[in-house]
């Protein structure tokens, strides 16, 4: 079926471009016939015309003085006036023939004057005709001439013939040419679509093109790739998310089941392993419940409603929140006040996961400092800390789901290495950005970038 559906497509250029191709032939056709016939029956009628000019001139001029006789001795002079084309006689004005000069071109019906000469057909032969009176010494009489256009419908038709076979030639030719160029520009689009099964199929071999251009085709190949080299991007991360993900949850599922299994067994004699044993349940249960919160906050398609909130309020209610449980941490906070529109629930999430690991990860006494200043159409936050720091290579991977600088320490303080991660997702599903300046040993500054009234 998808191969039907690509011939057709081929089919379907092929038949537009030849369509196209005969029908600006046609139209040339009829042009080209249509000047042509204009232009050599105008040469006939000139023609006839002069012819008749002369013949009249001569008559007019010697009419007075000759009789019908005297025509009849001089047919033969009357004759070299005309061509082998072309008849002339004299008519009364009855219409009686008088005077023949090369009878062999026949004469519509006489039926008066004609001043100028007129297309006729007699006896399947195309003529031009006209009738004019003049004056002799015995009366009135009328010379009639006659010029055939077997020349010209010869011609005609000799250039209609060429015009046709031209005409099968070039039909021949652009089907041909059309079914090439359609070749040409499915060809790319047969390669996407093989790559695209390739895919299907889960082969990750690499995808190459033989077609390159700047055209449309070739930014189509292009935004394929850069669509492929993104997915595989992606099925990594999910890959590594899902390890991590189940790396996680099977410490603390073994944690309980291990102390479950052995509070069954010696519990009910012990009753400061009993105590033990639920404190450590109760520990690893928590870590689960974060573990899970996190990971439903970062799944969660919608975001939450938003809302008009001051954004300095926002940052002064964490940071008092913070205070009364962190009592050794110094803070120093300068925030302008303004209004942004956004969730307050998740920009507090999100103020709250950097802060904790400014403090969390800290070897000295835990320095705070939090700014927020509006820069154009935006408003940063800036936090930085006099932590541990993080060396250039982390962070550039300190944002991705599960990553801790140092495993260690964060399974020792109860991270799950999803804070960044909901952090930047947060910012972003806010329309901004996150920013990240750290020194190993000295601190680090996170800067959230949040778009003033957007809604």
């Amino acid at each position: 079926m998808n191969r039907l559906q690509t011939k057709s497509l081929r089919y379907r250029w092929s038949l537009w471009t030849s369509s196209v191709m005969v029908l600006t032939y046609i139209l040339l056709s009829i042009v080209l016939f249509t000047a042509l016939s204009q232009w050599v029956l105008a040469n006939e009628r000139s023609s006839a015309e002069n012819t008749f000019s002369e013949l009249e001139s001569y008559m007019l001029s010697r009419g007075p003085e000759l009789s019908v006789q005297d025509f009849e001795r001089n047919t033969g002079l009357l004759n070299q006036f005309l061509s082998r084309n072309q008849s002339a006689k004299l008519l009364n004005a009855d219409g009686v023939e008088l005077v023949v000069i090369n009878p062999t071109i026949p004469y519509p019906r006489f039926t008066g004057t004609l001043n100028e000469f007129e297309r006729s057909t007699v006896a399947d032969e195309d003529v031009l005709y006209k009738v004019t009176p003049f004056e002799i010494g015995s009366g009135s009489l009328y010379i009639a001439m006659s010029h055939s256009l077997e020349n010209y419908s010869s011609m005609m038709s000799y250039l209609l013939l060429a015009l046709l076979l031209f005409g099968v030639l070039f039909v021949i030719l652009s089907g041909l040419t059309g079914y090439f160029l359609s070749s040409v520009l499915t060809k790319p689009l047969e390669e996407l679509k093989l790559a695209m099964q390739e895919n299907m199929l889960g082969n990750k071999q690499k995808v190459e093109f033989s077609y390159v251009g700047d055209d449309e085709i070739g930014q189509l190949t292009s935004e394929y790739l850069e669509m492929v080299k993104r997915m595989d991007e992606v099925y990594a991360m999910q890959e590594r998310f899902i390890g991590n993900v189940s790396h996680e949850l099977r410490s603390p599922i073994q944690a309980i089941e291990g102390n479950a299994s052995m509070l069954a067994r010696w519990g009910k004699e012990d009753p400061k392993l009993v105590e033990e044993t639920v404190d450590v349940i109760q520990s690893e249960t928590l870590k689960m419940k974060r573990m899970m919160e996190t990971l439903l906050a970062l799944a969660k398609e919608q975001e939450l409603e938003q809302q008009q909130l001051s954004i300095d309020q926002v940052v002064r209610e964490v940071v008092k929140e913070l205070q009364q449980s962190n009592p050794d941490v110094q803070f120093e906070v300068s925030v302008e006040p303004i209004i942004i529109t956004s969730s307050e629930i998740l920009i507090r999430q999100a103020l709250l996961n950097v802060i904790v690991n400014g403090i969390r990860y800290n070897e000295k006494s835990p320095f705070i400092q939090i700014t927020g200043t509006s820069q154009n159409e935006t408003y940063e936050i800036k936090i930085k800390d006099n932590g541990i720091g993080i060396s250039k290579e982390q962070v550039e991977r300190i944002t991705e789901p599960f990553y801790t600088v140092d495993p260690a320490r964060s399974k020792k303080l109860g991270g799950t290495g999803l804070g960044l991660t909901l952090v930047k997702q947060i910012v972003e599903r806010s329309g901004g950005g996150l920013v990240i300046k750290s020194e190993h040993g000295v601190g680090s500054e996170f800067t959230l970038q949040l778009p003033i009234n957007r809604i």
